[in-house]
């Protein structure tokens, strides 16, 4: 899945960001639970997944308008690389006994004081929007298994990794760029790939966020290519990806109107939630509970 957003000027707008992505991700499969080891299966029921999340892209991806470090508390079912001795050191070996898992906080990395358009590792400009990410996918995690639900009967486990640069155009991130990112990209899946195996799960990469904005309208040689995936799940093949924050809005305010009506025994109301259906709701449902 490729997940593409522009820049952004403000904290809300990373938050939603973060929001939007979680959502995304908390469909997709997985696993979590307890610390490393828990989470989603295979298909035969055996090994766990735990999700990646690679985030690349310009300012907003590295912590760019954070204001200040919000989600400092390690997030339970997220984890993230610590690079240890190597964080100030390019190239890294993926097999270097200094790198382990931890639970994803911000920073994610320390935060570079000196510049704000370094490469990876000191590509850290502040706050990013993973660790919100993190906390809202283990607060959608912990509200499935409550209600028993959850992929195959368990929650997510997700693994971030933040390799952008901050203003800094395609050219610097994309592959064969003159920056680090996309070669920081795949270090971090090597990596992660050996420390989810010790930990007794299987890293696969379910997301690549690219947060890209006002730098790359400098570039004057855009091309406009047409680039079709269909999904397999309807015979339109459409996917609504595109219209994720109105997908999201209409069973929200669906689920506030049960929630307000379920004290007096309504557990579902079809849509468009008009005020006779809402009425009628709940009259049956008196009628029920007086038989």
């Amino acid at each position: 899945m490729n997940v593409r957003m522009n820049h952004a000027s403000s904290t809300t707008h990373m938050r939603s960001i973060a929001l939007v992505a979680a959502g995304l991700l908390a469909g997709c499969g997985g696993g979590g639970g307890k610390s490393p080891g828990d989470g989603g299966v295979d298909g035969d029921g055996s090994t766990p997944v735990w999700v990646g999340v690679i985030g690349t892209g310009q300012s907003l991806s590295v912590g760019a308008a954070s204001n200040g470090l919000v989600f400092t508390t390690p997030s339970p079912g997220s984890y993230k690389l610590a690079l240890g001795a190597r964080e100030t050191t390019w190239p890294i070996d993926a097999t270097d006994p200094e790198l382990s898992l931890v639970a994803v906080a911000e920073p994610i990395r320390t935060i570079n004081t000196t510049s704000y358009s370094a490469p990876y590792p000191i590509n850290i400009y502040g706050e990013t929007f993973h660790s919100a990410m993190a906390a809202q996918l283990d607060t959608i995690n912990r509200a499935a298994a409550g209600a028993g639900g959850g992929v195959g009967g368990v929650g997510l486990t997700s693994v971030h990794s933040v390799v952008g640069q901050g203003d800094s155009s395609i050219t610097v991130i994309r592959k064969g760029g003159t920056g680090n990112a996309y070669a920081a990209s795949l270090f971090e899946a090597s990596a992660l790939t050996r420390l989810v195996a010790a930990a007794g799960a299987r890293y696969e990469v379910f997301a690549v966020m690219l947060t890209h904005g006002e730098k790359d309208a400098e570039l004057p040689s855009y091309e406009l290519i047409a680039s079709e995936t269909p999904t397999n799940v309807n015979p339109l093949g459409v996917k609504g990806i595109g219209e994720a924050g109105t997908i999201g809005a209409t069973p929200a305010i669906q689920n506030a109107v049960i929630d307000a009506v379920a004290h007096l025994g309504v557990r579902h109301i079809d849509m468009p939630t008009t005020p006779q259906r809402v009425w009628t709701a709940i009259n049956e449902a008196q009628k029920a509970s007086n038989q």
